[in-house]
């Protein structure tokens, strides 16, 4: 074998080993870099569509506003025990009823089966959110006549807020000409 001949072999060796052993362990790192480029991409496209889809929904919800409003000033999130019972004393007073007495009877959530209740959405359970609605009840003795009574009825069920009048007591007094009202009323809250 001559020089020339052992030259050109050794060289294409020597090309062969270096494709083999350098080259090609870079190539496999190139392949695996484009992989995960290409996840990536997949991965930001997903979160592209989801803040697309939640720009959506805020949009939407911006038709909604005014309801929303609605509903917030109906289920405040802070239960202000002074608010509720300058409340109550103005639509007393506003309807000429005159205030006795109040108690509070309690504060809390609304109901045990609200607190251990979930919901079938499709094939998932879902559970309600830590904002649970709270109940507060208030018993108010006052006194006036059947109509101002009745005009009080009237006035708090218009009011925005969410009240439930639960219970009804009428009491005439024997010397007086007004009638004794006893009402439990509950508020709501988050």
């Amino acid at each position: 074998m001559d020089r020339k001949t052992f030259i050109i072999i050794a060289s294409i060796s020597l090309s062969l080993l270096f494709a083999i052993f350098i080259l090609s362990p870079q190539y496999k790192k190139l392949k695996d870099i484009e992989s995960k480029i290409k996840e990536k991409d997949i991965e930001l496209q997903t979160q592209k569509e989801y803040f697309s889809n939640l720009r959506s929904i805020f949009s939407e919800l911006d038709n909604y506003k005014e309801q929303i409003a609605k509903i917030d000033s109906a289920i405040p999130q802070d239960p202000s025990l002074p608010s509720l019972y300058n409340f109550l004393q103005n639509k007393i007073s506003e309807n000429g009823l005159i205030l006795k007495k109040t108690k509070l009877e309690s504060t809390g959530e609304k109901s045990e089966e609200k607190k251990n209740a979930s919901w079938d959405i499709g094939s998932s359970k879902v559970s309600p959110s830590a904002k649970e609605l709270k109940e507060i009840s208030i018993k108010i003795f006052v006194s006036g006549s059947y109509s101002s009574f009745n005009d009080f009825l009237l006035s708090i069920e218009n009011t925005s807020r969410l009240i439930n009048v639960k219970d009804i007591n009428i009491t005439v007094p024997k010397e007086e000409q007004s009638l004794d009202f006893e009402l439990d009323i509950s508020f709501y809250s988050y």
